[in-house]
């Protein structure tokens, strides 16, 4: 957490320079995408507490497991001698299968941030230039090539490393709460 806590502040900080220098080159224009960008963010906040609430999940389910499991290698005499071991592993599977569940669901939650991030520069500058041109606008060149660095900055900070230190605020929350 302490190698990505300082994007939480660089994040928006670098959005709001990008904003001002589109702002400049393209005027007006520049809203439409950056609206956009806003609301990429707030979804990738929203999966980032998401995160938090299955890795919650997940790190129970597990918690559930190795104690169900340390119990049964502590009576594995018992069990033996009982003949409990078919129903013991029915147990230990259907522990498993839950925790797996959870696990499988933060991992679409991160294909849908890694999507996110794949696509939100060209839908972004696709919203950013049309709203240019239907303003009357003419595009140049040099505004493309400046939109698609400005937004590729902001891109890499807000989309892409502003949900990974949520998610690893998340985790860390997480770890403490287990803790204690």
């Amino acid at each position: 957490v302490t190698i990505r806590l300082h994007i939480l502040w660089i994040g928006p900080l670098t959005a709001i320079t990008v904003i001002i220098l589109l702002w400049m080159e393209i005027g007006i224009s520049s809203l439409a995408g950056m609206a956009l960008l806003i609301i990429f963010m707030l979804l990738q906040s929203f999966s980032g507490k998401l995160f938090l609430s299955l890795r919650s999940k997940t790190a129970a389910f597990t918690d559930t497991r190795l104690r169900t499991m340390n119990e049964v290698i502590t009576g594995i005499r018992t069990i033996k001698m009982y003949a409990w071991e078919k129903s013991f592993a029915e147990l230990i599977t259907r522990l498993r299968r839950k925790e797996i569940s959870k696990i499988l669901r933060s991992s679409y939650l991160d294909g849908v941030n890694l999507i996110f991030f794949d696509t939100s520069s060209k839908v972004i500058l696709f919203v950013t230039f049309t709203t240019y041109v239907l303003l009357g606008n003419l595009i140049t060149v040099k505004q493309v090539f400046l939109a698609i660095t400005l937004y590729q900055v902001v891109k890499f900070t807000g989309i892409l490393l502003f949900p990974l230190a949520i998610e690893s605020v998340a985790e860390t929350v997480a770890s403490v709460r287990r803790i204690k």
